[in-house]
């Protein structure tokens, strides 16, 4: 068993969430806050083979791990850091200029094979506790959407997660991050997006030292799943507009100070 208690938290419709404490964490660096939440997946089959890399039981051949959450795949919700602390479930790290996201995050595991399991898709259990946690985190820490990620968003060279099942569209139908639905304006800026897909990529934060190829992956797993395994001049032109939707709303929602 890996509960170890439970509290409840501001907002999560008085749901329990199972204290599991790590010790991998530290402190947030510069008197930093919490600015985004990155979604991950665990990578594993089970909830307590994760719990085992975060609390120190197995060791991860990338180091030592910690998220602030995780969500097993009967949608009960573990907490292995303190939102004050620094969890290190980031690594190395890059969106808009900005590196080391563990101090400048939240993040929440959820359990999910992903790549290894062929993208299984995230159960309806975990989506009922992953859309209040997020949004009781959001309001409480004044967490704008468009810094709502995924892990493969701000670490494209290195990973995969959550990956393309996860179903970002519905989880910005309930306020949780943005999801594309591009415009008129946005279909005919495609062609031209599209001539700079990577400058586009850059400009609403992705880094501009990764592979460009790695860096579309990444977008489209987020934002144009469909397209992952479509090449089609249709499909590309449609991750176009989609980008060209995501930039004009990054540009007119984004405060300098945000930054």
């Amino acid at each position: 068993m890996i509960e170890k208690g439970e509290k409840t938290l501001s907002n999560f419709h008085n749901r329990a969430v199972f204290q599991t404490p790590s010790a991998h964490h530290d402190e947030r660096r510069n008197g930093a806050r919490p600015r985004f939440l990155i979604l991950h997946y665990t990578g594993t089959r089970t909830g307590e083979a994760a719990a085992d890399v975060y609390l120190g039981r197995t060791v991860d051949p990338g180091g030592r791990v910690s998220p602030h959450y995780m969500i097993d795949t009967d949608g009960r919700v573990f907490q292995f850091v303190c939102e004050s602390r620094r969890a290190w479930h980031a690594g190395v790290s890059y969106w808009r200029g900005l590196e080391d996201l563990n101090s400048l995050s939240i993040g929440i595991e959820i359990v999910n094979e992903g790549e290894t399991g062929g993208y299984p898709p995230f159960l309806p259990a975990q989506m009922n506790s992953l859309i209040p946690l997020c949004r009781d985190i959001l309001q409480r820490h004044d967490i704008p959407p468009e810094n709502i990620l995924g892990h493969s968003d701000i670490a494209p060279m290195r990973r995969l997660d959550p990956g393309p099942a996860l179903d970002w569209a519905a989880l910005a139908a309930a306020g949780v991050g943005l999801w594309p639905m591009p415009e008129d304006s946005d279909r005919a800026a495609a062609p031209e997006i599209l001539q700079d897909m990577t400058g586009a990529l850059h400009a609403c934060g992705y880094d501009p030292q990764a592979d460009p190829g790695v860096l579309l992956r990444a977008f489209r797993s987020h934002f144009h799943p469909e397209a992952m395994e479509n090449f089609s001049p249709e499909t590309r032109l449609e991750s176009a507009a989609r980008l060209a939707w995501l930039l004009a709303r990054l540009r007119d929602k984004i405060p300098p100070d945000r930054f």
